[in-house]
Protein backbone atom coordinates (compact mmCIF):
# COMPACT_ATOMS: atom_id res chain seq x y z
CA UNK A 1 0.00 0.00 0.00
CA UNK A 2 3.08 2.27 0.59
CA UNK A 3 4.18 2.37 -2.72
CA UNK A 4 0.46 3.36 -4.21
CA UNK A 5 0.36 6.29 -1.73
CA UNK A 6 3.60 7.62 -1.93
CA UNK A 7 5.82 6.16 -5.15
CA UNK A 8 3.60 5.46 -7.15
CA UNK A 9 2.24 9.21 -7.04
CA UNK A 10 6.03 11.15 -6.91
CA UNK A 11 6.85 8.96 -10.32
CA UNK A 12 3.43 10.99 -11.63
CA UNK A 13 4.96 14.15 -10.42
CA UNK A 14 7.46 13.34 -11.96
CA UNK A 15 6.72 13.01 -15.26
CA UNK A 16 4.18 15.69 -15.15
CA UNK A 17 6.00 18.36 -13.87
CA UNK A 18 9.06 17.85 -14.61
CA UNK A 19 9.68 15.23 -17.87
CA UNK A 20 6.56 16.24 -20.09
CA UNK A 21 7.62 19.32 -20.33
CA UNK A 22 11.24 19.07 -20.90
CA UNK A 23 10.26 16.62 -23.48
CA UNK A 24 7.71 19.06 -25.19
CA UNK A 25 10.22 21.80 -25.18
CA UNK A 26 12.88 19.44 -26.84
CA UNK A 27 10.49 19.13 -29.67
CA UNK A 28 8.90 21.66 -32.29
CA UNK A 29 6.75 21.09 -35.23
CA UNK A 30 4.24 18.59 -36.10
CA UNK A 31 6.01 16.17 -33.71
CA UNK A 32 5.19 18.58 -30.59
CA UNK A 33 1.55 18.12 -31.11
CA UNK A 34 1.45 14.27 -31.17
CA UNK A 35 4.17 14.64 -28.01
CA UNK A 36 1.22 16.54 -26.00
CA UNK A 37 -0.94 14.13 -27.30
CA UNK A 38 0.85 11.19 -25.88
CA UNK A 39 1.44 13.06 -22.30
CA UNK A 40 -2.07 14.61 -21.77
CA UNK A 41 -3.05 10.85 -22.63
CA UNK A 42 -1.36 9.36 -19.97
CA UNK A 43 -1.50 11.73 -17.45
CA UNK A 44 -5.01 11.02 -17.80
CA UNK A 45 -4.07 7.16 -17.16
CA UNK A 46 -2.26 8.74 -14.17
CA UNK A 47 -5.66 10.31 -12.85
CA UNK A 48 -7.77 7.00 -13.40
CA UNK A 49 -5.22 4.98 -11.32
CA UNK A 50 -4.69 7.24 -8.69
CA UNK A 51 -8.91 7.05 -8.83
CA UNK A 52 -8.88 3.04 -8.59
CA UNK A 53 -6.04 3.21 -6.37
CA UNK A 54 -7.64 5.03 -3.77
CA UNK A 55 -11.12 2.43 -4.50
CA UNK A 56 -8.90 -0.37 -3.62
CA UNK A 57 -7.15 1.74 -0.35
CA UNK A 58 -10.95 1.57 0.87
CA UNK A 59 -11.53 -1.78 0.10
CA UNK A 60 -8.04 -3.09 1.60
CA UNK A 61 -8.36 -1.16 4.80
CA UNK A 62 -11.70 -2.48 5.14
CA UNK A 63 -10.17 -6.31 4.71
CA UNK A 64 -7.63 -5.59 7.01
CA UNK A 65 -10.56 -4.41 9.74
CA UNK A 66 -12.38 -7.67 9.40
CA UNK A 67 -15.12 -5.60 7.77
CA UNK A 68 -14.66 -7.68 4.83
CA UNK A 69 -13.56 -10.66 3.73
CA UNK A 70 -12.45 -10.58 0.21
CA UNK A 71 -11.35 -7.81 -2.71
CA UNK A 72 -13.69 -7.62 -5.66
CA UNK A 73 -11.09 -10.01 -8.47
CA UNK A 74 -12.41 -7.59 -11.44
CA UNK A 75 -11.26 -4.49 -9.72
CA UNK A 76 -7.85 -5.75 -8.95
CA UNK A 77 -6.99 -7.49 -12.27
CA UNK A 78 -8.59 -4.43 -13.85
CA UNK A 79 -5.94 -2.20 -11.85
CA UNK A 80 -3.22 -4.35 -12.53
CA UNK A 81 -4.02 -4.45 -16.35
CA UNK A 82 -4.23 -0.96 -16.75
CA UNK A 83 -0.91 0.12 -14.67
CA UNK A 84 0.64 -2.76 -17.28
CA UNK A 85 -0.61 -1.16 -20.29
CA UNK A 86 0.39 2.38 -18.98
CA UNK A 87 4.08 1.01 -18.16
CA UNK A 88 4.67 -0.91 -21.50
CA UNK A 89 3.09 2.72 -23.15
CA UNK A 90 6.27 4.70 -21.51
CA UNK A 91 8.91 2.37 -21.95
CA UNK A 92 7.48 1.89 -25.58
CA UNK A 93 6.83 5.76 -26.36
CA UNK A 94 8.32 8.13 -23.55
CA UNK A 95 11.39 6.65 -22.12
CA UNK A 96 12.89 6.24 -25.32
CA UNK A 97 11.73 9.46 -26.82
CA UNK A 98 13.35 10.90 -23.15
CA UNK A 99 16.41 9.15 -24.29
CA UNK A 100 16.86 10.80 -27.66
CA UNK A 101 15.48 14.41 -27.37
CA UNK A 102 17.11 15.35 -23.73
CA UNK A 103 20.89 16.11 -23.07
CA UNK A 104 22.72 15.12 -19.65
CA UNK A 105 22.46 18.65 -18.02
CA UNK A 106 18.45 18.48 -18.64
CA UNK A 107 18.15 14.78 -17.53
CA UNK A 108 20.44 15.54 -14.85
CA UNK A 109 18.26 18.91 -13.30
CA UNK A 110 15.05 16.47 -13.79
CA UNK A 111 16.92 13.83 -11.60
CA UNK A 112 17.40 16.65 -8.70
CA UNK A 113 13.51 17.45 -8.93
CA UNK A 114 12.80 14.01 -7.99
CA UNK A 115 15.24 13.97 -5.38
CA UNK A 116 13.80 17.18 -4.11
CA UNK A 117 10.46 15.80 -4.68
CA UNK A 118 11.03 12.68 -2.32
CA UNK A 119 13.02 15.10 0.68
CA UNK A 120 16.42 14.11 -0.65
CA UNK A 121 17.01 18.21 -0.97
CA UNK A 122 18.76 20.13 1.31
CA UNK A 123 16.93 24.43 0.96
CA UNK A 124 19.17 25.86 3.05
CA UNK A 125 21.14 27.73 0.74
CA UNK A 126 17.78 29.18 -1.07
CA UNK A 127 17.86 32.83 -0.53
CA UNK A 128 14.91 34.56 1.19
CA UNK A 129 13.48 37.63 -0.55
CA UNK A 130 11.41 40.12 1.24
CA UNK A 131 7.56 39.05 1.08
CA UNK A 132 4.72 41.52 -0.36
CA UNK A 133 2.50 42.88 2.58
CA UNK A 134 -0.24 40.15 1.50
CA UNK A 135 2.68 37.24 2.37
CA UNK A 136 3.52 38.38 5.77
CA UNK A 137 0.98 37.03 8.24
CA UNK A 138 1.18 33.34 8.79
CA UNK A 139 3.30 29.91 8.50
CA UNK A 140 4.61 29.70 5.45
CA UNK A 141 5.34 26.29 2.94
CA UNK A 142 8.68 26.28 3.27
CA UNK A 143 10.16 24.37 0.27
CA UNK A 144 11.39 21.71 2.84
CA UNK A 145 8.03 20.96 3.73
CA UNK A 146 6.55 21.11 0.62
CA UNK A 147 8.67 18.18 -0.40
CA UNK A 148 7.27 16.50 2.11
CA UNK A 149 10.65 15.76 3.81
CA UNK A 150 8.95 17.33 6.98
CA UNK A 151 5.05 17.65 7.78
CA UNK A 152 2.92 20.51 7.10
CA UNK A 153 1.72 21.18 10.80
CA UNK A 154 -1.75 22.98 10.27
CA UNK A 155 -0.82 25.87 12.45
CA UNK A 156 -1.87 28.79 11.02
CA UNK A 157 -5.21 30.57 12.63
CA UNK A 158 -7.11 31.63 9.17
CA UNK A 159 -5.45 28.66 7.51
CA UNK A 160 -3.61 30.41 4.99
CA UNK A 161 -0.07 29.19 4.18
CA UNK A 162 2.31 31.87 2.21
CA UNK A 163 4.42 29.96 -0.36
CA UNK A 164 6.93 32.48 -2.07
CA UNK A 165 8.39 31.17 -5.19
CA UNK A 166 10.55 33.74 -6.05
CA UNK A 167 13.18 32.27 -3.52
CA UNK A 168 12.86 29.19 -5.28
CA UNK A 169 15.42 27.68 -7.89
CA UNK A 170 13.38 27.85 -11.31
CA UNK A 171 14.22 23.72 -11.69
CA UNK A 172 12.97 22.69 -8.35
CA UNK A 173 9.47 25.11 -8.31
CA UNK A 174 6.94 23.31 -9.66
CA UNK A 175 8.05 20.10 -7.70
CA UNK A 176 7.81 22.35 -4.18
CA UNK A 177 3.83 24.15 -5.58
CA UNK A 178 2.45 20.70 -6.45
CA UNK A 179 4.29 18.90 -3.04
CA UNK A 180 2.81 22.31 -0.30
CA UNK A 181 -0.61 21.91 -2.75
CA UNK A 182 -0.66 18.25 -1.98
CA UNK A 183 0.25 18.59 2.11
CA UNK A 184 -3.06 21.22 2.22
CA UNK A 185 -6.34 20.04 4.21
CA UNK A 186 -9.61 20.93 2.57
CA UNK A 187 -10.47 24.39 3.89
CA UNK A 188 -7.00 25.27 3.93
CA UNK A 189 -5.17 27.56 1.38
CA UNK A 190 -1.96 28.54 -0.22
CA UNK A 191 -0.95 32.28 -0.52
CA UNK A 192 1.55 32.51 -3.67
CA UNK A 193 3.77 34.78 -4.72
CA UNK A 194 6.18 35.27 -7.63
CA UNK A 195 7.41 37.82 -9.95
CA UNK A 196 5.29 37.00 -12.92
CA UNK A 197 2.32 35.59 -13.58
CA UNK A 198 2.33 31.96 -14.14
CA UNK A 199 -0.30 30.98 -16.97
CA UNK A 200 1.34 27.74 -17.65
CA UNK A 201 0.95 26.65 -13.59
CA UNK A 202 -2.24 27.83 -13.28
CA UNK A 203 -2.84 25.22 -16.49
CA UNK A 204 -0.84 22.33 -15.08
CA UNK A 205 -2.79 23.18 -11.48
CA UNK A 206 -6.38 22.95 -13.38
CA UNK A 207 -5.24 19.53 -15.33
CA UNK A 208 -4.41 18.07 -12.28
CA UNK A 209 -6.48 19.11 -9.38
CA UNK A 210 -9.67 20.11 -11.02
CA UNK A 211 -12.45 21.65 -8.84
CA UNK A 212 -10.28 20.63 -6.41
CA UNK A 213 -7.96 24.07 -6.44
CA UNK A 214 -9.64 27.00 -6.63
CA UNK A 215 -7.46 30.14 -7.70
CA UNK A 216 -7.81 34.03 -6.81
CA UNK A 217 -5.98 36.62 -7.70
CA UNK A 218 -4.81 38.99 -4.79
CA UNK A 219 -2.27 40.55 -6.58
CA UNK A 220 -1.78 41.18 -10.12
CA UNK A 221 1.08 44.17 -10.10
CA UNK A 222 4.27 44.07 -12.95
CA UNK A 223 7.13 42.70 -10.78
CA UNK A 224 4.47 41.05 -7.78
CA UNK A 225 1.69 38.14 -8.38
CA UNK A 226 0.05 36.86 -5.04
CA UNK A 227 -3.14 34.23 -5.74
CA UNK A 228 -4.74 32.02 -3.76
CA UNK A 229 -4.40 28.58 -4.42
CA UNK A 230 -7.87 27.40 -2.18
CA UNK A 231 -8.22 23.28 -1.44
CA UNK A 232 -11.94 22.46 -1.14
Amino acid sequence: MRYFDTSAVHHHADEEVDLFPALIEAMAGSDAVCLRELTASLAAEHRELEQRWRALHRRLEQVAGADVATLPDDDVHDFIDLYERHIAREEAELLPMAARLLSDAELDRIGLAMRARRGAFDPTHLPSPSLPDTLRRAPSLTLQGAVMSQPHLHLSPDAIYPFDARGVAKRFRHAAIFGALDSLQPGETMRFANDHDPLPLLSQIAQRYGDRVSVEYRQRDPGVIVIDFSVH
